[in-house]
């Protein structure tokens, strides 16, 4: 619900439901995920950057999946390069520069091959 929220740019209505998954599951990364996107596009990068070193904490295997999410299973099955791309945004964003290199060479070690920095991905 939360990430349709989002998409409509709706981004207090997708806030909130975030909030309420995470009530039900604080460690699901998929949650994680979408929560940080909706902070990043609210403009709250500080928020966004703590969501998206959640799910790089969360020990979910992002090293073994690709672009595009091979299944759709509710997994969360986002490419950790993806997620440490958005890290680095959100970290440059805040003027943490030196946090947010480590984190864009972390996306280059998770997958070489990923268009990296850019904030239209």
């Amino acid at each position: 619900l939360g990430k349709a929220y989002t998409a409509a740019g709706e981004y207090e209505k997708a806030l909130s439901a975030h909030d309420h998954a995470l009530q039900l599951e604080p460690s699901n990364p998929e949650v994680l995920y979408h929560l940080g996107d909706s902070e990043m596009v609210s403009g709250n990068f500080r928020a966004a950057a703590e969501a998206y070193k959640r799910v790089l904490a969360s020990g979910i295997p992002y090293r073994e999946c690709k672009f595009p999410p091979q299944t759709n299973t509710g997994v969360c099955n986002r490419n950790a390069a993806e997620v440490w791309n958005k890290l680095a945004i959100c970290l440059t964003r805040t003027g943490e520069y030196s946090e947010a290199m480590t984190a864009v060479r972390a996306a280059i070690r998770s997958d070489p091959e990923v268009e990296f920095f850019s904030e239209e991905n």
